[in-house]
């Protein structure tokens, strides 16, 4: 079954399909792997179309994956099913269903679109199954200086004063959708040595302007 029926719909609609890895998880990779993979195991929270598969068996890695799509992991398991790819369909901010413990943990905008409460579930869960030295990487959760937090209007549905189901707009339909203060992310990485943080701010001029603002981290355990 699919945890996710936002995604699932969205996913089976064409939507969301991105193919190219994201550069910001590349850079992160590199700078703490080195580039050498080989033997290592990656868990992916969320990994949607599979953009960031294939840049991680370059690597030599083992890759492992939980997607609340059921519909997106029955086609990543199929395209990938001669790499030795595994991806369960599961809410990671339940636990993690995987018996191996992981050199890296990683996420690209998917631990963002849940409550606070369910990200430090899954960072709870993300702590116990990283190999002690282990990384997390996590791209593009969205920050309080995101314009969608600042102009809310009367159809947002606020869960907390940082965490809305939109209705209108760029994230009408994709669910919930949380919005980082520095302090939570310090309080969240506590067990963790968090390594870096980064907060970036892109403003878009036509054809109306905004800012989209989102973290990027590094952490070890």
């Amino acid at each position: 079954m699919s945890f996710s029926g936002e995604w699932d719909e969205i996913y089976k609609a064409g939507g969301h399909n991105s193919v190219w890895p994201w550069s910001d998880l590349i850079s992160l990779t590199y700078r703490y792997s080195k580039g050498n993979g080989k033997g290592q195991k990656v868990l992916e929270l969320g990994c949607g179309a599979g953009a960031n598969i294939p840049f991680f068996l370059s690597l030599g890695m083992a890759y492992y994956g939980i997607e609340g799509s059921e519909h997106q992991t029955k086609i990543l398991n199929e395209r990938f099913e001669d790499r030795g790819v595994k991806v369960m369909t599961g809410d990671f901010t339940k636990g993690i269903p995987f018996e191996e413990m992981f050199d890296y943990i990683v996420d690209r905008g998917s631990v963002t679109c849940n409550s606070y409460i369910d990200v430090k579930n899954t960072l709870d869960a993300v702590y116990e199954k990283l190999a002690v030295g282990g990384y997390f990487f996590g791209v593009d959760w969205f920050s309080d200086g995101h314009d969608a937090l600042k102009q809310a209007d009367s159809s947002t549905e606020f869960v907390d004063p940082y965490t809305c189901i939109f209705h209108k707009g760029y994230f009408a339909g994709l669910g919930t959708i949380h919005f980082f203060t520095e302090q939570q992310i310090y309080s969240l990485f506590r067990k963790f040595s968090l390594l870096e943080l980064t907060e970036k701010k892109v403003t878009q001029y036509m054809p109306e302007q905004s800012v989209c603002a989102s973290c990027n981290l590094a952490a070890r355990k």
